[in-house]
């Protein structure tokens, strides 16, 4: 929460959960702020690997909002952590089922 205070402007959080990709997981947030003045929608996760913290952003329109966190939500699902190496791997895209 204090890295996302920092980072944006008339901050709200409108939820918030846990993100999960293959080999890790982490507080995840959606959120409404301002980006030069401009009233934007974002869904932020923090992942937890061996090699630190990752951070999973995606910023759009209010209107744009689903299509941007169902773009995030495919690449966090080809988003693999090695827990042998802490290697991060994307794997090849998949398509929804």
């Amino acid at each position: 929460r204090c890295r996302l205070v920092t980072w944006l402007v008339d901050l709200r959080i409108q939820e918030e959960f846990s993100l999960t990709v293959p080999g890790g997981s982490g507080p995840a947030f959606d959120l409404k702020c301002k980006v030069e003045g401009v009233v934007r929608a974002s869904r932020v996760a923090f992942i937890a690997s061996p090699i630190g913290v990752l951070e999973f952003n995606s910023l759009s329109s209010p209107e744009e909002s689903e299509a941007a966190k169902l773009n995030l939500r495919f690449l966090s699902r080809g988003f693999r952590i090695s827990e042998a190496n802490g290697r991060c791997e994307i794997l090849a895209s998949q398509s929804e089922s």
